[in-house]
Parts: C-alpha cells; sequence; structure tokens
C-alpha cells in the first residue's frame, strides 16, 4: 500500500527549545558548528528567535525538538487573525478551556502568560492589542466563565502536559490573569522604546476598552513604558560560554534546562 509523503517544510524551521519551562517556541535564524566540541554543550549551535523574547539567542541543539503535531498554539500563530475571530466566536467556558491549553489551567512553575505574548508578536502590536482585548472581554462577559474551577481534560494539543502533570484545575480567574498579564507585556516589549505614555501608541477607543480592564492600576496607563531587565522574559543566559564554543558574544547562550 503506498504511504504519504511527509509534506516537505515552507518557511524557517520552528522548534521547542526545551531550556524554557513557560515559553519555549521559536524559529530557527542560522546553525553554527563548531571546529571543538564543548564537553558540555556539544558542537552544533542553533541561533533562536523566540516568539516572546526581545531578541535572537543561541542554544545547543540537544535542547531542540519539533513542535508536537497536535499543538493548539502553533496552530492559531500561524494565522493569528484567523485564530482571533475563531477564539472570539466561542462561548466564553470553551474559551476559558481552550486558552488554558495554551497558557496552563492556573498558576503552577511556569508562567503561562508569556505564550499569548508569542502568540500577539505574530501580529502587529495594536493589532494584537486589540486581539487580547477582545479576548479578555469575551472572557469577562460571562460570570460562569470567570467562576470555573474544573479539572482539566487533555486531548494532545496542549502547549505543555506537564502543566498539568500535578492535576491543576482550568480556572477562569487565571485565564483572565495570563491574558491581562500576556497584554503589559506585550505592550512592553513593543512600546517601552519611545518612553510614552500608552495612549500614543493606541487608538482611543481601544485605549478605552484597555484602561476599562485595570480600573484601578492608573500607573499602567497614566506613566511612560519602561523596558525592564531582560531576565523578566527568560532566564538562564549568559555570554560566558560564548567565546569557549566559538560563537560569537553578540547574543547570549542558553546555559541550561529548567528556566
Amino acid at each position: 500500500m503506498a504511504t504519504k509523503k511527509a509534506a516537505k517544510q515552507t518557511g524557517p524551521e520552528r522548534v521547542d527549545c526545551k531550556s524554557f519551562n513557560g515559553a519555549r517556541r521559536g524559529v530557527v535564524l542560522e546553525k553554527f558548528t563548531a571546529q571543538t566540541a564543548d564537553r558540555f554543550f556539544g558542537a552544533e549551535f542553533a541561533l533562536i528567535e523566540l516568539d516572546h523574547y526581545p531578541s535572537p539567542v543561541w542554544s545547543t541543539t540537544k535542547y531542540l525538538k519539533a513542535p508536537p503535531k497536535k499543538d493548539l498554539y502553533e496552530r492559531l500563530r500561524a494565522d493569528p487573525d484567523a485564530a482571533v475571530r475563531e477564539l472570539v466566536a466561542l462561548d466564553p467556558v470553551s474559551l476559558v478551556r481552550t486558552v488554558a491549553r495554551v497558557s496552563g489551567g492556573q498558576h503552577s512553575h511556569c508562567d503561562g502568560s508569556m505564550r499569548w505574548v508569542g502568540f500577539a508578536r505574530a501580529m502587529e502590536p495594536v493589532a494584537a492589542t486589540e486581539a487580547l482585548v477582545s479576548l479578555i472581554e469575551r472572557v469577562r462577559s460571562s460570570k460562569e466563565a470567570l467562576a470555573l474551577d474544573e479539572p482539566a481534560a487533555l486531548d494532545g494539543s496542549e502547549y505543555s502536559k506537564s502543566d498539568f502533570k500535578s492535576g491543576p484545575n482550568v480556572r477562569g480567574e487565571y485565564v483572565d490573569f495570563a491574558l491581562r498579564y500576556a497584554l503589559e507585556r506585550l505592550w512592553t516589549l513593543e512600546f517601552s522604546k519611545g518612553q510614552k505614555k500608552l495612549d500614543a501608541f493606541l487608538p482611543g477607543p481601544l485605549f478605552a476598552r484597555a484602561r476599562a480592564l485595570w480600573p484601578s492600576d492608573a500607573a499602567l496607563f497614566d506613566a511612560p513604558f519602561e523596558m525592564p531587565r531582560l531576565e523578566r522574559f527568560v532566564g538562564g543566559l549568559s555570554t560566558k560560554f560564548n567565546k569557549s564554543c566559538g560563537l560569537d558574544e553578540k547574543h547570549p547562550l542558553v546555559q541550561g534546562t529548567g528556566y
């Protein structure tokens, strides 16, 4: 019986870098083979542009694997405009369950909000803001969705099954938090360079909708954004071993797993 050949990959190579417990997806920008293998890192390296991080990083290829074939995040990020229409059309409870497959059901060892930063950065900043605001508004339109607290039902499309290995529930209030925190971090990445207030970047109606999501946090909207320390976005990076691995020191190297 004839078998179908796997479709050839088009576009940049997508990878999952196991160094990062939270957000860890990205694309390979280039690969490098060192003349001499390092006893820990080896000789094969890749420069990765992580979805959620502001600049590329080096990683040993030992830490890299292909994203799962059924992965929901990869499908949504491949066509974010269609994804937003699909997500907003869900009833609020179903939306909470779907968002949780990407960000995790509740607070855990990782920061699932970073994954929605990665999703949003596939769009231009104003459209990304509109998308995340719309998702939050949809979740908040239902008291039942916000109050949801139920065991996760896994179907293989989760960003990381380890988020649920100890049995954390899917909680509406955490999904709301994850999306709002993703929105704040998106703004920090995209709007902090100009040292301007948020209303300088967003259309008036969208700014008003966003501000309504934080009724008691005036500082977020009344002060210029400042770029935080990069450790806020990912830890475990350094240029300490770049030279010994034959790498340039322009981009840091991932030091190990578990960050």
